[in-house]
């Protein structure tokens, strides 16, 4: 009972992947040149509700495993009444286990491909996101006669965040494989969802200092604009 009931907070838990969602509402820095940091909000939302589904499904399933598991080790238990039985039971009650532990380690590893899909996604759309900047950086440079220094010193950091989150992502796999080898399904499901909870952060940082970037481009634009005026 104590493992669904947790799966009613797991909606709650993955609000926090709400920070991937992009939700700043595009901005225009001054002159008519448009930015916007909003890149496919639609399409993050549909994802977040992606992920909160498949943590939620792969709790349900592993809760319905434990239960299929203490059901049949009480049933084994009853059948021990005989003492000839008891060896047999046990080694049946045991091959049960094996088989249990072993499905609930597939589903965690199915829940590990496609949040590793979601966020793999999320990282590509950061990546264009700044390409987009860029581009409007060099464009704003050549059409208002202005350098934006401190612009694109964010975007080189930007793009080293999500460089971060891009390569801990790929990681993610391989640290699936060794948990889901070595450790039980319990131990293993809570370290997989830690290993999405830090890309989670990975990836929010690194949207963050993108926004910091569009927030970089209109200072410079509102100091330049100031100095040349007469």
């Amino acid at each position: 009972m104590n493992k669904l009931t947790k799966i009613v907070s797991v909606g709650v838990i993955l609000s926090s992947f709400s920070g991937v969602a992009f939700a700043e509402k595009g901005s225009s820095v001054n002159g008519g040149v448009g930015l916007d940091a909003n890149v496919g909000i639609r399409a993050e939302a549909v994802e977040i509700r992606t992920e909160a589904k498949a943590e939620m499904k792969a709790e349900v399933e592993n809760a319905r495993e434990d239960f299929r598991e203490n059901r049949e080790e009480a049933k084994e238990k009853m059948k021990e009444t005989r003492p000839e039985n008891k060896g047999e039971l046990e080694a049946k009650r045991d091959a049960l286990k094996v088989e249990i532990s072993a499905k609930r380690m597939g589903l965690i590893t199915k829940f590990a491909k496609q949040m590793v899909r979601v966020h793999q996604a999320a990282a590509n759309r950061l990546v264009k996101l700044a390409d987009r900047i860029d581009s409007r950086i060099v464009k704003i440079e050549a059409s208002k006669s202005v350098v934006l220094t401190d612009a694109k010193a964010k975007l080189l950091d930007a793009r080293a965040k999500i460089t971060l989150a891009q390569t801990y992502i790929t990681g993610i796999p391989t640290n699936v494989t060794l948990v889901t080898a070595t450790g039980t399904p319990a131990t293993a499901f809570s370290a997989v969802k830690g290993y999405f909870a830090v890309s989670r952060d990975n990836l929010k940082a690194a949207h963050q200092a993108l926004v910091d970037v569009i927030s970089s481009i209109k200072v410079g634009l509102e100091v330049s604009a100031t100095t040349t005026t007469p």
